[in-house]
C-alpha cells in the first residue's frame, strides 16, 4: 500500500500534485458527510487517528475542535502538504501495519478513503485487527466504502458486518451517502468490543 501511494505520487510532477490535492480537497463536499455530522461524532479531547489522511482534509473539517489529531498516509508528498497547512499537528508517513502505535491509544479512527484500496479480505482483516488493537475500549472506527462493483469490496453490507465482527468490532450504525446523482457510498461506525 505504501509503495503504491509513493509510486503514484512520484509519477506526478509538482504542479500535478497541487492539482491532485486541490481536486481531492474539493471532493469533501461530495463525500456525503456534512461538517456538523462529522463534528457530532468527535468529543472534546478525543485522540483521533486519520488513516490515509492525504493533505489533512478531515482536519479541515475538525480544525476548530479541541482534539489530539494524528494523520497517517503513505505519500510523503501529501504529508508535506498537510504539515505546511497544519504545522502544529502530527502527520506521519507510513503504513498502519508498519507504524506501531501503543495499544488503546485512540478514541476514534477515521478511514474515509482507506479501506477501498484493500481488496483481499485478509488485508482488510489485518487492518481492522490493527485498528481494533490501537483503539481504546469502546473506541470507534468510522469508515466509508464505495460501490462494490468499483472497488472489489463486499457484495453486501452483511458481508462487511461479518468481517468487522471477526476483527472484534461491532457495527453500531451504517448508512448510505449520496455522492452524485448516480454514485453512492456507504458509511459504517464500528465500536471496539
Amino acid at each position: 500500500m505504501k509503495e503504491k501511494s509513493d509510486l503514484f505520487s512520484v509519477k506526478k510532477g509538482k504542479e500535478n500534485l497541487e492539482t491532485e490535492v486541490n481536486n481531492f480537497s474539493s471532493l469533501w463536499s461530495s463525500f456525503g458527510f456534512r461538517q456538523e455530522q462529522l463534528c457530532s461524532w468527535v468529543d472534546l479531547g478525543d485522540q483521533i487517528l486519520d488513516l490515509e489522511c492525504g493533505a489533512g482534509d478531515l482536519l479541515d473539517l475538525l480544525v476548530d475542535r479541541d482534539i489530539h489529531y494524528v494523520g497517517l498516509d503513505g505519500s510523503p508528498r501529501l504529508i508535506e502538504v498537510a504539515q505546511k497547512k497544519y504545522p502544529g499537528q502530527q502527520f506521519l508517513v507510513g503504513d498502519l501495519l508498519k507504524v506501531t502505535f501503543p495499544s488503546d491509544t485512540f478514541d476514534k479512527a477515521f478511514a474515509l478513503t482507506f479501506l477501498r484500496r484493500l481488496s483481499p479480505e485478509e488485508q482488510q482483516l489485518d487492518i481492522l485487527n490493527e485498528v481494533r488493537r490501537i483503539l481504546k475500549p469502546a473506541g470507534l472506527l468510522f469508515f466509508r466504502t464505495w460501490s462494490p462493483r468499483d472497488f472489489n469490496l463486499f457484495s453486501k453490507p452483511k458481508d462487511l458486518k461479518c468481517l468487522t465482527r471477526k476483527a472484534g468490532l461491532e457495527v453500531v450504525q451504517q448508512g448510505e451517502l449520496k455522492l452524485t446523482e448516480t454514485e453512492k457510498a456507504f458509511y459504517f461506525i464500528t465500536q471496539k468490543i
